[in-house]
């Protein structure tokens, strides 16, 4: 077929728009025209209209359909990948209007490149990911860095079989600038033109870079290996695990299982036999085969782990199954794996009502992590100083290898039962919600609620009833999920695995994972005052979300201006509200917290998010734990100092504007000592404030605003309406005192944190009946 101008050719259209570009503007152009000849400044103008992209070759350098860790596109995605090279481009820039993109060796669906400059890496390459999703497609997309160093990344309408198949680069006329059928795909392996020059596998994948060697003939592959077991085995069980083996060239591999028991150091192994299956038989694909062998007498009794990984080797080559390289080797599985449990019978089979997960550690690793890491409150410990555990995680039939695990909060690290955060680093972690229909989400790193202490008697369900009623209630929240957690075969406490609030739950609930989300963490300055400084921002919020650049506070600082009416930029706070804060989710969010009673939110314990789509601001709840409260403090007994339900200042609907601030608890002493250490430290440090100013100045605008108001006035008495007065959250503490109260005893008996039974009659019988009359008050 046709084909473009090659290294090192040139044209006449490049020539003469590198003299359009030496002779300057078209202003300056026109000029000049009027000395020269009619017929000269039409050729002028000809050159002047000729595509950017005259003179240059555009060849395919290297693909990559099969991407599992090689590389992620902008929004986290493992996408499949096309590099191109651009040879003779004047500068680190071309302008590729009029070339396609196709996998249609007919040439009828093209992908065209938009009318823009795409920026080169060193060397002229540059990456387009064949998402299946152009890029002018994905809404809200700011100006982000690819690993070519582009400054929008650039997705493909279609994507890549890997299997093999055909592609090509168009060029303007339709001809074809390059084309390659490239072979099937092996999982992070890329084809394309190595640094000889030969077409086939690389042996180390080069996005944005020049290409690596040819992949040496005889390397081996590994597809499919067996993760997991589910349901997992009985102690007395085999474990079968296979594995599908392919080779450069064919040919033969030594397969090999090696496997040990909970924290070993030592392991055993096995050969693995081809089964002699053929392939449309098995899960393995064309061109491979499948191994197999089985675990014979680990040992194993109910409780333990068993962990595995699988090896081929052929010609001095060798591939492990799960990998150990790459730029996420440090936080990716070691092991696959399973938990064994006992003897099945009839009620095992059943359907539990709360779920086990199962938590495998390192005796040094749970003394460090259950450590506390302060002696008394405040607890100011930096996260960044807290110990580090490595954990496995058996949840709901899928085993999660070599994840990251801390202690989490501020005053919970005084507690004897700790909270955690699990970290999966770029990995994903699946949770089945029963309670949402059965719905499945994944995330990243997710949160386990100790429920060790709360607003009254403990009931271990507070978080989960406020996660419900706010989802019903259409307002953007983080899911919950109680589980039981096993740790080390032993049974170690009732916990909820919460949600995290960042780019995964931001694309769940349909907002852009790139805005710019932030988290109030102080619990003295972070409740938006405008007397925090942007440079000292991040001081007292944190960031939610990657963002671009991590010392730009810039538009939250001007969140903060505007409350204030400060900003020139805005006639009042009124006009900014209407034009810059997502006014129906604010109030919705305001009017439920009011609802259900939550006294630990006007500091911190909430997120706002900049949409980067709508420029307009929105506030996400965090840690509910402290909803429906009926005591002067965590656990303890109404008191003057600070009463959560019988004190107007605090079961007022104002709550948390400049009237009804939230006084500091008091943490040592008397209540009059501790207001005048805070005072004291409050002068000394810009933003931080007194008791009497210990209010959200988002809510206080709010509030401040007649509309707003009565907007959100309206929307309290609608929802005391809909959900209080029929008794929608006496009928979820029903329904979750009967799915957990068994396992919530057992909890009571290992931690002695409170008699669920207390709590569900408290909040039957006080909490939620004087809440309700209040509220129907109004």
């Amino acid at each position: 077929g046709a084909r473009g101008a090659q290294p090192g050719e040139s044209s006449g259209r490049g020539r003469a728009e590198a003299d359009v570009r030496r002779i300057g503007t078209p202003v300056r152009m026109a000029k000049r025209m009027c000395a020269w000849s009619a017929l000269g400044a039409l050729l002028i103008l000809a050159a002047a209209l000729t595509p950017a992209s005259a003179g240059v070759a555009v060849t395919i350098s290297e693909v990559m359909a099969k991407n599992g860790k090689t590389m992620r596109d902008e929004r986290g995605q493992s996408s499949d990948w096309i590099e191109i090279k651009v040879e003779g481009a004047a500068g680190d820039v071309v302008n590729l209007e009029g070339y396609s993109l196709t996998d249609d060796p007919q040439h009828k669906v093209t992908w065209p490149f938009p009318s823009a400059d795409v920026p080169l890496a060193k060397g002229g390459y540059a990456v387009v990911f064949a998402s299946g999703e152009d890029a002018s497609a994905i809404e809200g997309e700011e100006a982000t860095k690819s690993p070519t160093g582009a400054t929008r990344p650039l997705h493909a309408s279609f994507k890549l079989s890997d299997a093999g198949e055909y592609l090509a680069v168009l060029d303007p006329e339709g001809g074809v600038a390059d084309e390659v059928w490239f072979e099937r795909q092996y999982e992070d392996v890329s084809w394309g033109r190595s640094s000889s020059g030969a077409l086939g596998y690389l042996s180390v994948p080069t996005p944005g870079r020049r290409n690596a060697a040819p992949a040496p003939e005889g390397r081996p592959f590994l597809e499919r290996v067996t993760k997991t077991v589910s349901p997992p085995p009985a102690s007395a069980d085999d474990i079968r695990v296979t594995a599908c083996v392919s080779t450069i060239g064919g040919g033969e591999a030594e397969v090999t299982v090696k496997y040990k028991l909970n924290f070993d150091s030592w392991e055993r192994s096995r050969k693995m036999e081809p089964t002699g299956a053929a392939a449309n038989a098995t899960d393995c694909g064309q061109g491979y085969e499948e191994h197999a062998a089985v675990l014979k007498h680990t040992g194993a009794r109910a409780g333990d782990m068993v962990r595995w990984y699988v090896t081929a080797e052929r010609a001095g080559q060798a591939a492990r199954s799960p990998a150990l390289d790459g730029p996420e080797a440090l936080d990716s599985p070691q092991y696959h794996g399973t938990v064994v449990v006992g003897k099945r019978t009839v009620a095992d089979l059943a359907k539990p009502k709360v779920e086990k997960l199962y938590w495998f550690i390192k005796d040094s690793d749970r003394r460090a992590i259950e450590r506390s890491q302060c002696s008394a409150f405040p607890c100011l410990a930096d996260k960044e100083d807290y110990p580090v555990a490595r954990a496995s995680l058996y949840f709901q039939g899928r085993f999660y290898d070599n994840v990251r695990m801390r202690q989490r909060g501020i005053s919970a690290l005084l507690w004897p039962k700790k909270k955690f955060k699990v970290d999966f680093k770029g990995d994903v972690f699946k949770i089945r919600l029963p309670h949402r229909g059965g719905r499945e989400i994944s995330v990243e790193e997710f949160n386990l609620q100790s429920h060790w202490e709360e607003p009254g008697e403990e009931t271990y369900m507070r978080e989960n009833i406020a996660s419900d009623f706010f989802a019903e209630a259409g307002l953007p929240v983080f899911d919950t999920l109680h589980v039981e957690l096993v740790q080390n075969g032993k049974f170690y406490g009732l916990y909820s695995i919460v949600e995290q609030v960042d780019e995964n739950f931001l694309e769940r609930v349909g907002y852009n994972p790139k805005g710019h989300l932030y988290k109030a963490f102080s619990g003295t300055a972070s409740n938006l005052n405008d007397r925090v400084p942007a440079r000292l921002m991040d001081k007292v919020y944190r960031r939610g979300n990657e963002a671009e650049d991590e010392g730009d506070w810039s538009d939250l600082h001007d969140l903060t201006q505007s409350l204030a009416g400060k900003n020139r930029a805005h006639s009042s706070v009124e006009e900014y509200l209407y034009n810059h804060v997502n006014l129906p989710e604010v109030v919705n969010e305001l009017a439920l917290q009011a609802a259900i009673l939550n006294q630990d939110r006007c500091t911190k314990n909430y997120y706002v998010y900049y949409d980067i789509d709508r420029k307009e601001w929105s506030r996400f709840a965090w840690d509910l734990e402290a909803v429906m409260g009926i005591s002067s403090a965590l656990g303890g007994f109404p008191a003057p100092d600070y009463c959560m339900l019988i004190c107007p200042q605090f079961n007022s609907p104002l709550y948390c504007d400049s009237d009804h601030p939230q006084d500091p608890l008091p943490d040592f002493g008397k209540s009059k000592r501790n207001r005048g250490y805070v005072r004291k430290q409050a002068a000394a440090v810009p933003g931080l404030e007194t008791p009497e100013r210990n209010y959200n100045h988002l809510t206080d605008a709010l509030l401040d605003t007649p509309s707003v108001r009565q907007m959100y006035l309206r929307r309290l008495k609608t929802i005391v309406d809909r959900y209080i007065a029929p008794g929608y959250l006496a009928g979820r503490v029903e329904h979750y005192y009967s799915k957990i109260r068994d396992v919530a005893k057992m909890d009571d008996q290992k931690w002695d944190t409170g008699d669920i039974w207390e709590g569900y009659e408290q909040l039957l019988k006080e909490q939620l009946p004087q809440r309700r009359g209040q509220l129907l008050s109004l």
